[in-house]
């Protein structure tokens, strides 16, 4: 009978064991899981900062071309106004 107990504390000793291992995992999980949180707020973060850093950039690019297609018209615009002006 003694001997039956001794094994089932064996046994016991053993899986309180495995459970304070998995205990263990489980808190380096835990910690892993958080820094996953904090970088991917931080990409989340940064590419929302590159995105209105592109679409400003692609602004300023779209209205120097409104300028020069601007400028442009208005040459055009000038020399119909003289072949016109000629032809008559």
């Amino acid at each position: 009978m003694e001997e039956l107990l001794l094994k089932l504390l064996e046994g016991q000793d053993r899986t309180n064991q495995t459970l304070e291992v998995v205990l263990e995992d489980i808190q380096v999980i835990k910690s892993d899981v958080a820094g996953l949180k904090e970088t991917v707020q931080r990409i989340e973060l940064h590419q929302e900062e590159t995105v209105v850093a592109l679409l400003s950039q692609i602004k300023k690019k779209v209205e120097v071309r409104d300028s020069q297609i601007e400028v442009l018209n208005k040459r055009l615009f000038e020399v119909e106004t003289k072949v016109e002006h000629t032809r008559q």
